[in-house]
Order: structure tokens, then C-alpha cells, then sequence
């Protein structure tokens, strides 16, 4: 027997004796799990940057409104720190303000005074403080093309306009949704047809204007006609810092001119104390409802009262009959069916 015989024998023979088990295919690979830690959370944001997020929510509207006032309707830094005072004494809108600055500068008075004569002698309404100034209707309007859809605000103001007649009063809102197109398109240069879209999509005219806060001065023409000067910071522009220092500057300064407004103004400084002593006293009310600006349902917001309507402090105290109370008779006597009475005499 040869050598590769008993080669074979062996090879045969193995399994049963020892147990072996022989791959006939190369041994499987082995796997080999690597776990790793996840990567840490990143770090939260600086404090700082938070309170410019909120920055931007809270003081967005006054920065554009302040940028208007000064550039639009050539207030000084004088009246515009005065505005303040007239939200929260006057309880006065900033679409009420805007408004109230386009009939000044139309009739060629002081901001001060035309809110003096609005309160005391027009009692709140604004028509009636049109006529007073002579303001001609036609002035409140920007030219718009034909085949303009109007929404609801501009929809009878506008066929006035394109009619050449206004022998109809114009409401609170619609006086806004005029002034606010007047500063969207003459001085923030939006096109009229372009304006009135934005509104018929569902942006109130006001919130226009904030939100094209970036087009300030870009129509070139204040409210009087004259070419726009850039005069007024752009707070929105500034690093945080530097523009949370600039609202500082502008809060200081209102609040070293309070104690003049008051003293200018005091009997309404008393009644807008009254009524926040009133409103610390309630119960917290659901927020935009009347009751939240110390009104009565049905009143829109702010202290001045609605067209038509006298101040309160004008209205005399309700006067007691003369002479004695008249008496009133005893009731007559009911009448009973006389055919029961009858059948039962019988």
C-alpha cells in the first residue's frame, strides 16, 4: 500500500473518530460591531439672541412706525416722543396717529393741535375734523389703473374717487386703509395695483406697510409732495446690541417729556389713570375683545369715543323733573266673560 492510499484511509477514517467536521467551503468571516457614542446635543443658543428674536416681535412695528413719522411725515424728534403719551393716555391707535399726521400736515398745523381739536371739538370723529381743516377728500386717494379688483375697505371709497364724489362719510377703517395706501405707495414706492393685492389677499393695509419695512424712502415723496430725506435710522439694520440701545435712547427720552404731556394734558392723564386702576381690578379678558381696552362692547379701541358720540366729561349729568312725581290712577278693572256670570245666575 502506497502513501497516498493510507493518506486517503485517514482522511476517511477521521470524522468517526475524533468528531472533526470538515468545511468543504472556506470558513465564514467573522463580523466585527464597533458602537460608537452619539454626538453630544448642540449648545443653545447665547442669551443675547434670544432676546433679539423677541426684540424683533416686540418692537418691529414702532422702528417702522418711527421711520415713517419722521421721514414720510417730517415730524421732529419732539412730537415723535410725544406719541407714546397719546397711545396710553388718548388711547389712540397707531392707525388713529397716522391718520391724525396726514390731516396736519394737510391743513398746515402742529400734530399737537390737530389732536386737540380731534379730541375736544370733533369727539372723536373724523369726518367732522376733515371738514373743520377743509382737507379735500381727493387727497387721501393714489391714482390707480383700470380693471382693479377693490377688496371690501377700499371698495366704496374707491368708486367715489373714480365718480369724483364724496357726499358719503367714510368710516374709521376705511380713513386707515387710505392714509396706509398713501404711505405704502408714496413713499415705500409699491405700485397702487400691487397694494391693493396685497390687501385683497388678506394683509390689512397697515400690516403692509410694516412688513415693507425694507422699501422705506424707496417712493421718493413725502406726504406733502417733497422728495423724501433719509434721515431716520434703520433700527432692523443695527447689530443687537447697538439697536437694543438705540429703543433705550428712544424710551428715555419719552419718559423725561412725560411729566410735561402731563401737565398739558390733565384732565385726561386723570381719566386714563382711572380707567387702568378699573382694568387692574378685572378679570383678565380674552385678548382683542373691547373689554381689554377698558371700552364697552361695540366701541373700537382707544379713549376717544366713536364718531357721532360726545367725551363723557362733555356730557351734562342727566337733569331731575321739575315739581312733584305724577301719580298714576289705579289699573282698570278687568272685565269678566259676562255668559259664565250668566249661566251661573240662572
Amino acid at each position: 500500500m502506497n502513501a497516498t492510499t493510507k493518506a486517503l484511509m485517514l482522511l476517511a477514517l477521521a470524522p468517526a473518530a475524533g468528531g472533526c467536521v470538515v468545511y468543504r467551503d472556506p470558513p465564514p468571516r467573522r463580523r466585527v460591531v464597533v458602537y460608537q457614542e452619539a454626538p453630544p446635543p448642540p449648545a443653545p443658543a447665547p442669551a443675547s439672541v434670544a432676546v433679539e428674536a423677541e426684540g424683533e416681535v416686540v418692537w418691529e412695528d414702532e422702528e417702522v412706525h418711527t421711520v415713517v413719522y419722521r421721514e414720510y411725515f417730517g415730524a421732529t424728534e419732539e412730537e415723535i416722543i410725544l406719541i407714546p403719551h397719546y397711545r396710553r393716555y388718548y388711547g389712540y391707535t397707531d392707525e388713529d396717529i397716522y391718520f391724525l399726521w396726514f390731516v396736519s400736515r394737510q391743513a398746515h398745523v402742529s400734530f399737537e393741535v390737530c389732536c386737540d381739536r380731534y379730541y375736544h371739538e370733533c369727539y372723536g370723529d373724523y369726518d367732522r375734523l376733515v371738514v373743520l381743516y377743509n382737507v379735500p377728500r381727493a387727497s387721501f386717494f393714489v391714482a390707480v389703473g383700470p380693471g382693479v379688483r377693490y377688496p371690501p375697505v377700499y371698495a366704496r371709497t374707491y368708486g367715489c374717487y373714480h365718480a369724483n364724489r364724496y357726499d358719503v362719510v367714510f368710516t374709521h377703517s376705511e380713513y386707515h386703509a387710505l392714509v396706509a395706501m398713501k404711505v405704502g405707495c408714496e413713499y415705500q414706492g409699491h405700485p397702487p395695483a400691487t397694494f391693493v393685492a396685497k390687501v385683497q389677499a388678506g394683509t390689512p393695509p397697515s400690516r403692509v406697510v410694516v412688513q415693507s419695512r425694507d422699501r422705506c424712502g424707496d417712493g421718493g415723496r413725502t406726504v406733502t409732495g417733497a422728495a423724501v430725506y433719509r434721515s431716520a435710522p434703520r433700527p432692523w439694520t443695527m447689530p443687537p446690541a447697538q439697536r437694543q440701545t438705540w429703543h433705550g435712547e428712544q424710551q428715555a427720552k419719552a419718559t423725561r417729556n412725560e411729566s410735561a404731556f402731563k401737565a398739558s394734558h390733565p384732565e385726561q392723564v386723570q381719566k386714563a389713570q382711572e380707567r387702568e386702576k378699573s382694568q387692574a381690578g378685572r378679570k383678565p379678558s380674552t385678548p382683542g375683545t373691547a373689554a381689554e381696552h377698558g371700552k364697552p362692547e361695540g366701541q373700537s379701541p382707544g379713549a376717544h369715543p366713536e364718531p357721532g358720540q360726545r367725551p363723557p366729561v362733555h356730557q351734562p349729568p342727566p337733569q331731575k323733573p321739575e315739581g312733584p312725581p305724577i301719580k298714576k290712577g289705579p289699573p282698570p278693572k278687568e272685565e269678566r266673560p259676562r255668559g259664565g256670570d250668566e249661566k251661573r245666575e240662572k
